[in-house]
């Protein structure tokens, strides 16, 4: 007994051994031939489920070896491609699984180049080649069915594509040859199933001949494969074809066909296997066809003959035989397979001895010639009464006929006014009898609850199929989006339902099978077959994915926790590091207001302490992070063996920032206090400096003084004189000396302590302005004692009369810097402030023709007195270093006012263009095309000044913006960080439940506890969006009104 669809294994006849010559074929270089023949014999083998049976790396390598570079070609050693040769490989690689050997680029590569076959009536072509012998340069509808089919394979058309290839078709339909298989399969591809007529599928069935194929093997597999397709076999003799195709079959067991075309096929790979997908397709149907007039004939007659059977049929006597052997091992068909010469002896005991011994003769006759003279053969049993004795030959003749145990009929032949009887018939060979009547309608109201019985197994399968790969991909999913809990609640209700499901499905399958009371047995054994090897296969696997993923989820568990310790002691360590920062932001500015107050020295030691305690905090938290990084790197340790890519991903990033963020800023305030500590420590030994040199002048004066008074009082006073001279020299020099050394300290320590001139600022001051200047007065005061002793009056009263020039013109030259900077400071509160920098250096110019005609006077000064008194430059000296040492500082100062009203300018001009931004966000370049500074100047200026805490500000690198922090700005700038925050709050919840959603969508995982679960999650983002803009709203109630709050 055969199911009406068609069966997972096909069992034909014993002798046909179908697949038996394909297997043996295969070569060496994986193919079964070309390509076409390769193709035909994987897809033979496909329909008998023998595909493991052969080479599969041979036949993948043999496929790619016929890869070119935008197709495939006929076979590995041609080199044109074909449009046949992609439809070849491209269904090898998908019926053995291999289709992802070739890139989505190679394939889009080679679905773009099938369109350089299509002409432009819309049809496709074999291949480019003018004289090809195939397609001969023009369309056909086997190649366009080849392009769809491909097409439809790995992408679609698009609707302008389709509607050319419709096109095409519309023309092609004239033609009644098996050939319209293509026209009507193209259609059905480009689901237009509605343009198929029922003329064109009467066409095609009557194209079957009386020997019942259709032409040739290959017209005939065509079109058996597309009437399958449309559900049409019932209407052709499937017995013809069945027993048409069988007749090709050689001794070797493969299939010949000597009306095909293809001359190539010298092996017959493409005819058998042809042949055998013909016989797979027809197998089901014709069986059950034959199967059922075997019951209706056997219900309705004690006796049936084979002969009768195999002709009503069209098929060969085997066929019916294994059939009826098939049916035999059911108890319920008692019925024998007996020969006829059996059956007829059986009979003839009830006739008498005369009847007997005529039926005797009768079946002697049949048997050796076929004919039987019924006349002759009364003659033989009663020469008296001939009419007597022939109707009783005549009786037996006629009852042996309609008891079929001869086939034939009697026939009355008149001559010479005689009639003579004749019987011509042949005797059967083989009969069934059955020996008790069979249940007909309850097999057969069975039969048709099979096919039902048979589906409702089938879709039960297909349902529970995905349960394990849906269950795993599902908390899968859960554990991606770090939902752990979640997970396991599901895994835990998943595995029970889908437990209770198989459990359930196995009950109600074997509750209803066991309801069949005829065709159990090998029957149901089949039906149950499939679904017992999915009920223990999906079992057990159920088992073990609860195991597995119970661990799979204790894994996630204890790396959920250690990223919720560790993104809890991330915020412990930016809680720290803000604290940190508001402490030596508090720190710095002490220690900046401290140095303009000209007022570190009395808080130095505070300054001192505070930073002292940012250490210690610093020093005290880097262990607890760095055993905390430790930590991390041992859990990410154990999750790279396992390739959990989610839970990497999840920790790498904290793990960045414990390496860079901290450690970042660890060093950045280390380097701070470094640098305030250093500026305080370099102060101390300016200081110490200062003090070595005062000390080393004062020693210098008191042996000055020893030396000449000693000349003096041996009355030698030009030695005196030159002496002294050189003496005062060497002390101008080592002054001048003194004052470069302390300059260049501070340039040097300036170069690598930002602000260390403002933090020695009141030294220097009290250096330039006290120390230097009371050291030069004590030298004038000591020369001028010792010069009275040796020089006249009037020469002293020049010297005196060249200090009091010098003084006058140094009060001058200062009062003009300091009117240039009260100037410059009222030029810029006076909203002139984009003309500063050009009022800077007209200022600058000024004051250096000031310094250079005070510097002429005195020259002229010098130069004529001298011309009086010859010794007057060395009387000078002294006065006349203190206008150099002036000079010097001069510039410096100059320069230290220009740097201070630039500072000011940047600082007022950001205030001031800050409303006209949004956001009070001030673009450099526009700022610098309105103050004539570079970009980079105002650049390091603004550093500058945000370190030092002279500007509030913060600096944007990326969008080279400068952002103002007035009290509005800062108002605005603390309302953006909380929105900041609530919308990260509000995104992390959103995007977690837009994943779940996403995800579960994707791998169509949307049943009911995930929708539950998604809904829930999307009313708590809702209920936290509407209180967070609530909040806002208050929150912008208390912002300054006329702020731009886009």
């Amino acid at each position: 007994m055969f199911p009406p669809s068609k069966i997972e294994h096909i069992e034909i006849l014993p002798s046909l051994k179908l697949g038996e010559y394909l297997l043996k074929h295969q070569r060496i270089d994986g193919g079964f031939g070309n390509l076409e023949e390769t193709y035909w014999a994987v897809k033979a083998l496909s329909y008998l489920h023998l595909l493991d049976a052969i080479d599969k790396e041979g036949l993948l390598k043999y496929v790619l070896d016929c890869k070119r570079i935008n197709g495939f070609a006929a076979n590995p050693h041609e080199s044109e491609i074909d449009l046949h040769s992609f439809f070849y490989a491209i269904n090898i690689l998908f019926l053995i699984k291999k289709q992802k050997i070739l890139s989505i680029d190679e394939y889009d590569s080679m679905c773009k180049n099938i369109f350089n076959f299509q002409k432009k009536n819309g049809g496709f072509m074999h291949c480019n080649l003018e004289f090809c012998p195939t397609c001969k340069g023009k369309a056909t509808l086997q190649s366009t069915f080849f392009a769809i089919y491909c097409l439809k394979l790995l992408y679609d058309i698009n609707s302008e594509n389709k509607n050319k290839i419709l096109t095409y078709l519309s023309r092609k339909r004239s033609k009644n040859d098996a050939h319209q298989t293509f026209r009507l399969l193209c259609l059905l591809l480009l689901d237009h199933i509605e343009d198929i007529d029922e003329s064109s599928i009467t066409n095609l069935i009557n194209l079957q001949q009386n020997n019942g194929g259709f032409g040739s093997i290959e017209y005939s597999f065509w079109v058996l494969y597309c009437l399958d397709i449309l559900k049409h076999l019932r209407n052709i003799n499937k017995g013809k074809l069945f027993e048409y195709i069988r007749s090709h079959q050689k001794e070797d067991r493969s299939f010949s066909d000597e009306q095909s075309l293809d001359h190539i096929d010298q092996l017959n790979i493409r005819s058998t296997s042809l042949a055998t997908i013909s016989l797979a397709i027809l197998w089901n149907e014709l069986i059950e066809y034959i199967e059922q007039k075997i019951l209706l004939q056997i219900y309705s007659n004690e006796r049936v003959l084979v002969e009768e059977l195999a002709e009503e049929c069209f098929v060969r006597f085997d066929l019916i035989t294994y059939i009826v052997k098939n049916l035999m091992k059911y108890e319920w068909f008692k019925v024998e397979i007996r020969d006829t010469v059996d059956i007829f002896k059986n009979y003839v005991q009830k006739f008498d001895a005369i009847s007997r011994k005529i039926a005797d003769y009768i079946v002697k006759y049949v048997v050796n010639q076929n004919v039987v003279n019924l006349s002759e053969l009364a003659k033989t049993f009663s020469a008296d009464d001939h009419s007597k004795a022939l109707q009783r030959v005549i009786a037996v003749a006629t009852q042996l006929i309609n008891e079929k145990l001869i086939i034939g009929e009697i026939k009355w032949n008149k001559r010479f006014f005689r009639v003579t009887g004749f019987l011509n018939g042949v005797l059967p060979g083989k009969a069934l009898v059955r020996s008790s009547q069979i249940p007909y309608h309850e097999v057969t109201v069975e039969k048709g609850q099979i096919p039902i019985e048979q589906r409702r197994i089938q879709e039960i399968i297909e349902r529970i199929k995905p349960i394990t790969e849906k269950i795993q991909s599902e908390i899968d999913n859960l554990l991606d989006l770090n939902e752990v809990v979640l997970a396991r609640e599901h895994l835990k209700k998943d595995i029970t339902d889908a437990l209770g499901i198989l459990n359930s499905s196995n009950q109600n399958i074997e509750t209803n099978v066991s309801k069949f009371q005829y065709l159990n047995g090998e029957y149901t054994s089949f039906l149950l077959k499939d679904w017992v090897s999915i009920y223990q296969k999906t079992k057990e696997s159920l088992l073990q994915i609860e195991k597995a993923y119970l661990k799979k989820i204790e894994k996630k568990e204890h790396v959920v926790k250690i990223l919720k310790d560790l993104e809890d002691f991330q915020d412990y360590v930016q809680d720290q590091l803000n604290r940190i920062t508001d402490e030596l932001n508090n720190t710095q500015k002490s220690f900046q207001t401290a140095c303009e107050e000209h007022n570190l020295v009395l808080k130095q030691d505070e300054i001192q302490k505070r930073l002292d305690s940012i250490t210690i905090s610093v020093e005290r938290i880097t262990p607890q992070l760095r055993q905390q990084a430790a930590n991390l790197f041992k859990a990410t340790s154990k999750l790279r063996p396992i390739q959990d890519a989610s839970q990497l991903n999840a920790l790498q990033p904290l793990e960045k920032w414990l390496e860079s963020m901290w450690m970042k800023k660890r060093k950045n305030t280390i380097q701070i206090i470094k640098d305030i500590k250093a500026q305080i420590n370099a102060r101390a030994e300016l200081q110490e400096n200062i003090q070595k040199k005062r000390e080393l002048f004062q020693l210098k004066l008191k042996k000055l003084s020893k030396v000449i008074n000693s000349i003096i009082e041996s009355n030698q006073f030009q030695t005196a004189n030159t002496t002294l001279h050189e003496k005062t020299e060497d002390i101008l020099n080592s002054l001048s000396e003194s004052n470069q050394y302390i300059l260049n300290f501070i340039q040097d320590t300036s170069s690598y302590l930002e602000g260390f001139q403002l933090t020695i600022d009141d030294i220097y001051q009290n250096w330039s302005k006290n120390i230097l200047e009371n050291m030069r007065n004590e030298l004038i005061s000591v020369k001028g004692d010792l010069e009275k002793r040796i020089f006249s009056k009037k020469e002293l009263d020049k010297n005196a009369q060249l200090g009091n020039i010098i003084e006058t013109n140094i009060l001058e030259l200062k009062s003009a810097a300091e009117s240039m900077e009260k100037d410059l400071l009222h030029f810029i509160e006076s909203q002139k402030a984009s003309g500063t920098t050009k009022e800077i250096k007209r200022k600058l110019a000024h004051i250096e023709e000031l310094l250079k005609y005070s510097n002429h006077k005195i020259n002229i000064f010098i130069k004529k007195t001298t011309q009086e008194f010859n010794n007057f430059p060395e009387t000078t000296q002294v006065t006349l270093h203190k206008w150099i040492l002036f000079k010097e500082s001069l510039r410096r100062n100059l320069s230290l006012i220009s740097d201070k009203i630039k500072n000011k300018l940047i600082i007022k001009m950001l205030f001031t263009l800050a409303p006209i931004f949004r956001g009070g966000r001030v673009k450099i370049d526009y700022l610098a095309s309105k103050i004539y500074l570079k970009r980079g100047e105002i650049e390091d200026r603004t550093l500058y000044l945000i370190s030092i805490g002279k500007l509030e500000a913060q600096y944007d690198k990326e969008n080279n913006e400068i952002i103002p922090l007035t009290k509005e700005l800062k108002e605005l700038l603390k309302f953006e960080r909380i929105m900041k925050d609530e919308m990260d709050s509000l995104k992390i919840d959103y995007e977690r439940t837009r994943r779940l959603f996403e995800t579960s969508c994707r791998k169509r995982q949307l049943d009911e506890k995930v929708i539950e679960e998604i809904t829930s999650r999307t009313r708590g983002v809702l209920s936290k969006k509407y209180k967070t803009e609530v909040a806002i709203e208050q929150k912008i109630k208390h912002l300054p009104q006329h702020i731009d709050l886009n």
